[in-house]
């Protein structure tokens, strides 16, 4: 599982390693390139 690193996930990742998972915390550049539909979500696309 692999997450970006904010406030919050530091404290999910620690919950996720309870419930067995491996989780990964990154960067946000690197988060990125794999966040499925980034070119077509936006918050133009989101208001209309």
């Amino acid at each position: 599982m692999a997450m970006e690193a904010c406030s919050g996930g530091h404290h999910w990742a620690r919950r996720c390693v309870e419930s067995g998972l491996a989780p990964r915390i990154m960067a946000a550049q690197f988060v990125t390139p794999f966040r499925k539909a980034r070119a077509t979500k936006n918050d133009l696309t989101e208001a209309s």
